[in-house]
């Protein structure tokens, strides 16, 4: 496929992308693993085989913002623990990813005042690895019990808060004692007060009610805790895991196909007509005029413009997806363990790795998912053979770019006519104490992505929105762009605005 071709294919799934997330950034319900619910004596081998990869890549995760968001498989034959991170994986993650593997291997042989104290060593080097999040988290916790302090000023429950306020505040100076804090609290009633009025976020938007972010900060700083927990029982009833590991890193395409930018012609209108198959004319008729309402109320066009123009937004593939396709290119030599198609991460999958995950030929599980649209993803397409290649992709990842753009226009075209309007934004990962389970629907070829449901909240390590301010962004739509009255005519390879019905690519 020519360079030019391979252009056309990213502008005919970003275009759908960005407006599908203009029109609701969150696709739907927290998918969780029920398995996370399961206490640990009763989970399977299995289930906690995957609860111990997901661990791993937690505590491997040691920074807000997406870099080190962290992915893990296990082969066997021999035993090997292949990670691969949003950027790297740094050289300072995988030694302590061998440190914590070391110290695991270890407690099989230990007794149980043994094994509390190698506990309390691995949650300490956790705690230390991950020094920079930790404090993150308590900075925001400190600032949301400031505003809930305010809130309840001298009312019913002020007396009892101020005390949780008080004794969180007590145990901050040394991150260690304020995570083991949190994590008593969680299973105490001092927080149940927090817990009620949190609960009114289920109707509300979660991010914005402080008593949510009370309990999801004092989640996330005890979550560190409860991994813990996670790779102790593992080691304990798991040790073929920890005999011998082997670590492997796996880093990201060298030659990365990069995200288009925004065509100087583009309009609502043609971004739809490419997205209905030509011969449904009343189809093109019902969005156009149903976008053209939006559009006078909200500024669709201009928000859609101005968030393909966003400078800060650098598109990446994501850790898990990198580990997929390694998988895929490799799995003539890789013996998964115990045939496990199974990838943990450190946060809940994006909407498009979801996607990604669900269509890929490879057949992995579905993990977690929050189902927001982050428009810093970038296919982790394949080039064939090299940049200036008369082919540059792969047949695969053509394939997979196209399953993934009809996907996307089916979904945006649903938004679309339901008219459904913008869920609440909540929170990515879980908080640590709830969250909500659904089961993955899969999808057959060619049917229509589930109408999403309600959201409940859940909670977030990293924003999306430019700016990571959606309010100021959403603000910004009392300032239209003028388009420049010097606009370029589109280039004759592009697609057209009025050709209708562009059909998906062809892989020849």
């Amino acid at each position: 496929m020519p360079r030019e071709q391979v252009n056309k294919l990213l502008h005919r799934f970003y275009e759908p992308l960005v407006l599908l997330y203009v029109l609701d950034p969150t696709q739907g319900d927290h998918v969780r693993e029920e398995a996370n619910r399961l206490p640990l004596d009763i989970t399977s081998s299995k289930e906690l085989r995957r609860r111990l990869v997901s661990a791993l890549a937690y505590i491997c995760d040691f920074e807000k913002g997406g870099d080190s968001f962290t992915a893990i498989f296990v082969t066997q034959g021999p035993l090997t623990y292949y990670i691969a991170c949003n950027k790297g994986p740094r050289s300072k993650t995988l030694s302590f990813l061998r440190k914590i593997l070391d110290h695991l291997e270890k407690v099989y042989d230990r007794d149980e005042k043994q094994r509390a104290k190698a506990r309390g060593k691995i949650l300490a080097e956790c705690v230390k690895f991950s020094n920079k999040r930790l404090k993150a988290y308590w900075s925001f916790l400190r600032n949301v019990l400031v505003r809930c302090e305010e809130i309840l000023k001298d009312g019913p429950g002020s007396k009892a808060f101020s005390a949780l306020k008080q004794g969180l505040i007590e145990s901050s100076p040394d991150l260690l004692t304020l995570c083991y804090h949190c994590y008593r609290l969680l299973r105490s009633p001092d927080l149940n007060s927090v817990r009620e009025r949190a609960s009114l976020a289920n109707a509300q938007n979660s991010r914005r009610n402080p008593f949510a972010q009370v309990k999801h900060f004092v989640g996330r700083l005890a979550f560190h805790v409860k991994m813990v927990d996670v790779l102790i029982v593992a080691a304990v009833r798991l040790p073929s895991l920890f005999q011998d590991p082997q670590i492997e890193p796996v880093e990201g395409p060298l030659e990365q196909i990069q995200a288009p930018a925004l065509r100087q012609k583009t309009r609502l209108g043609g971004i739809v007509n490419r997205m209905v198959r030509s011969g449904n004319p009343e189809m093109l008729a019902e969005l156009n005029a149903r976008l053209a309402v939006l559009d006078r109320t909200f500024q669709v066009e201009d928000l859609v413009r101005r968030t393909y123009e966003e400078k800060n937004i650098v598109p990446r593939v994501h850790a898990e997806l990198i580990l997929l396709e390694y998988y895929y290119q490799h799995r003539a030599d890789l013996e998964l363990f115990e045939n496990d198609r199974y990838i943990g991460t450190s946060k809940p999958a994006c909407y498009c790795c979801s996607l990604y995950m669900h269509e890929h030929p490879a057949a992995f599980y579905q993990s977690a998912s929050h189902q927001r649209i982050y428009l810093n993803w970038l296919p982790p397409a394949t080039l064939a053979n090299g940049p200036t290649s008369a082919s540059l992709l792969t047949s695969h990842s053509q394939r997979m770019l196209n399953r993934m753009t009809e996907l996307i226009r089916t979904r945006t075209i649903e938004q679309i006519r339901t008219q459904s309007g913008r869920r609440p934004k909540n929170f990515d990962s879980t908080t640590g104490d709830t969250f909500s389970i659904h089961n993955v629907v899969p999808l057959q070829q060619g049917q229509e992505v589930p109408e999403p449901q309600a959201r409940d909240y859940d909670s977030s390590d990293q924003d999306s929105t430019p700016e990571g301010d959606e309010d100021k962004f959403i603000s910004d739509l009392a300032t239209l762009l003028e388009p420049s009255s010097d606009e370029k005519q589109a280039d004759s390879e592009e697609d057209s605005d009025s050709a209708g019905g562009v059909e998906l690519l062809s892989l020849s």
